[in-house]
């Protein structure tokens, strides 16, 4: 008489099918060729859209989309100026913190048209897919991390906004997702530095800091932990901001909180942390359906079970496009 328990556990313990551990999260060894061929194509995607706008020389309009001419109305201005030797927040009206701005002038010395300043934007933009793939594939296995990243290098608003008009949130998307995914493997003093970084490109970023905060202090450890990251972020802003704060601290802090001048002149709390509020919380609300909105929801696409809550989150990165022109 054969052996019932001997042979059920036999099957117990046989080699999985090779592939059908594809949806596990984590499912064995990266695979590194296909992440190799999603950033390939990502970084084709996004610079034909660039070669397309230097073509047309951004004047293709979308409907319900605003045309910005930041880029060479703003940006390139200020890159100009910084290399003139003007200071920025002091002789010149600068909106973002410092990184930005040594970025583009860097790239505005290149012997090339001024276009090349955007290079670094597209650029970041295709990259950004590695930590949303990595992020996704840590969740929720493979096929959906390439799910993830599909919804990205799709995804309207950047490919608009980002690729073919030069907006700049991608970097600070970029260290945003990388300072995720090195919270995610417990790197915390990485993943508080790279935030600080992120928040160096454009304060948007701040808006993640608290939530950040929240998981450090939830994990292994708790508030020591997230004061550590806390302290660790605060310094290299600090550091980032330097001559500035310094130099002419009242135009700087009025430039990155968009809170007016004459207010850090005589402070006043009640009428900062107003206008503060207003700032972050009304006026920026708008930018969180940008890219890192975008790449958030493609992350909540590849971690949904059903083939309803994939259909639902990704027509809702589809409406983000919309959302970000109202």
């Amino acid at each position: 008489m054969p052996d019932f328990r001997a042979e059920a556990s036999s099957m117990g313990s046989r080699d999985p099918v090779p592939g059908s551990d594809i949806d596990a999260p984590k499912s064995g060894a990266l695979n590194v060729r296909l992440l190799l061929i999603v950033v390939a194509v990502a970084f084709a995607v996004k610079f034909v859209v660039f070669g397309l706008s230097i073509g047309t020389s951004m004047n293709l309009s979308l409907p319900n989309a605003e045309n910005w001419q930041d880029f060479s109305l703003a940006y390139m201005p200020a890159a100009y100026a910084f290399r003139s030797g003007f200071l920025p927040y002091n002789d010149f009206f600068y909106p973002y913190p410092p990184l930005f701005l040594y970025g583009l002038t860097s790239f505005s010395y290149l012997p090339l048209p001024s276009w090349s300043g955007a290079i670094p934007l597209v650029a970041a933009d295709a990259l950004t897919v590695i930590p949303l793939y990595l992020i996704a594939r840590n969740f929720s296995g493979e096929r959906n991390a390439l799910l993830a990243a599909v919804l990205f290098i799709l995804a309207p608003t950047n490919l608009y906004y980002v690729d073919y008009l030069w907006l700049n949130p991608p970097i600070t998307t970029l260290f945003l997702m990388v300072s995720l995914y090195l919270l995610i493997e417990k790197h915390y003093d990485l993943s508080a530095l790279t935030l600080a970084v992120s928040i160096g490109f454009k304060q948007t970023a701040l808006l993640a800091l608290p939530v950040l905060l929240l998981v450090v202090l939830k994990g292994d450890r708790g508030r020591t932990g997230a004061s550590r990251y806390l302290l660790i972020t605060g310094l290299a802003c600090l550091l980032m901001s330097l001559p500035y704060l310094f130099v002419s601290p009242g135009a700087y802090l009025a430039s990155i909180f968009r809170v007016p001048t004459e207010l850090w002149a005589a402070p006043s709390g009640p009428k900062i942390w107003k206008e503060c509020y207003r700032f972050f919380f009304v006026g920026f609300v708008r930018n969180l359906f940008g890219s890192a909105a975008l790449t958030f929801a493609a992350i909540l696409a590849s971690a949904a079970s059903s083939r309803a809550l994939l259909l639902a989150a990704s027509f809702a990165i589809w409406l983000l496009n919309e959302a970000n022109s109202l």
